[in-house]
């Protein structure tokens, strides 16, 4: 079974995430923190198993967070899975677009 080495997120990943994060925080708090400790599982799985999901667009395949309203989109090559978005699945989908490479 293959595996990556690390899970990485992009910059511009990385600021959603940290909107997201706020933003759940700022509604309950904690609940910013259960939505970090639900990113960092999906990351996990993308991790022990990056080639199980499949590919949704191109070479990018995407994993949802559970519990909350959200998509990693990434792309494994190597032995490096690149998470390019944090997608909240409310979104128009043509916004994809603008965000994979």
């Amino acid at each position: 079974m293959v595996s990556a080495s690390r899970v990485v997120l992009t910059p511009s990943a990385e600021v959603e995430f940290e909107e997201a994060r706020q933003w759940y925080e700022a509604r309950q708090p904690g609940l910013g923190m259960k939505f970090a400790m639900a990113v960092d599982a999906s990351m996990e799985r993308i991790r022990e198993s990056p080639e199980t999901y499949a590919r949704i667009k191109k070479d990018y395949r995407l994993v949802m967070v559970h519990r909350f309203p959200y998509a990693l989109y990434y792309e494994f090559v190597g032995d490096v899975a690149t998470v390019y978005t944090l997608f909240h699945c409310s979104q128009d989908p043509a916004k994809l677009d603008r965000r994979l490479p």
